[in-house]
């Protein structure tokens, strides 16, 4: 199947992949076997090479009320990828795509559901940071697959829509666009600049749709491989201020960071996440 018709039965073919699990809840399987069905990546396995299926479902599709709910609360639509998974396939879940939970809409699979009841869902998780990627920025990451910048949140209104540590995936409801989003490291404490402790973490861009990156998931195309920090070159910047250039005002292109002083709205921003460390 190509990409480009993705959009039209990667629900479906999903819905039946989970239909097909689902029958297979505690059926023990080899390794070999799952693969000559096609499901080896569903299936993390042992040594000894046994181990019944993961539940793959815990959540029944959401009901038009709940996607309604859940848009009020987000202050715009669902993009129509994650809408048509939610109503038509289920409303997350355990092990459905390559992360260990995928968040629902409002009565759903909530934030750490694997290890209690009652987590955010994607209400919740939406970013409220105030920056944007430069355009360019997003369409060089689009075109460079592996490749990633270095950021300090995720930018405003991105989605958490799912996590399996270390890293988490979002969703920019803007450009349909799917990201992988883990953390890198940090800034240290600087006393005699006034620089915060910042965490950063890296951002690349693994799919031009969720249809199309569920698609890759049931064909078992993988993940990108590793390519490094996205470089100037890549990007078209001839006709950019350096300012442009700076698109977080915490780090430029490339492999270095640059902190900058501090200031009133960085020490609000951060402030609850210090005293949480």
């Amino acid at each position: 199947m190509s990409t480009a018709d993705s959009g039209q039965d990667v629900w479906a073919r999903l819905r039946a992949y989970c239909e097909v699990l689902q029958a297979l809840e505690n059926l023990p399987m080899t390794y070999d076997e799952a693969h000559e069905m096609g499901l080896k990546h569903a299936f993390p396995f042992r040594p000894d090479g046994r181990r019944p299926r993961p539940r793959m479902l815990e959540y029944p599709p959401a009901t038009e009320a709940q996607l309604r709910a859940t848009e009020e609360r987000l202050g715009f639509p669902l993009p129509a990828d994650l809408r048509r998974l939610y109503s038509e396939v289920a409303n997350g879940g355990f092990n459905l795509g390559p992360v260990k939970v995928f968040h629902g809409a409002i009565g759903g699979c909530g934030e750490f559901a694997n290890y209690e009841p009652g987590g955010r869902t994607i209400e919740e998780l939406v970013s409220h940071r105030g920056w944007r990627f430069h355009p360019r920025v997003e369409a060089a990451l689009l075109r460079n697959p592996g490749y990633h910048v270095i950021v300090d949140s995720s930018p405003e209104g991105f989605l958490k829509i799912g996590a399996d540590h270390p890293y988490s995936i979002m969703l920019d409801p803007q450009t349909g666009y799917v990201y992988h989003f883990e953390y890198e490291g940090e800034i240290p404490n600087a006393p005699d600049d006034g620089a915060l402790s910042v965490n950063l973490f890296t951002m690349s861009c693994v799919a031009p749709s969720l249809a199309v990156w569920f698609e890759r998931w049931l064909d078992q195309s993988g993940w990108h491989p590793y390519g490094g920090h996205l470089l100037p070159e890549m990007i078209e910047t001839g006709d950019l201020s350096d300012p442009d250039v700076v698109w977080r005002g915490l780090y430029r292109f490339g492999p270095e960071w640059e902190p900058r002083p501090a200031d009133d709205d960085d020490l609000e921003r951060l402030s609850p996440f210090l005293l949480n460390r």
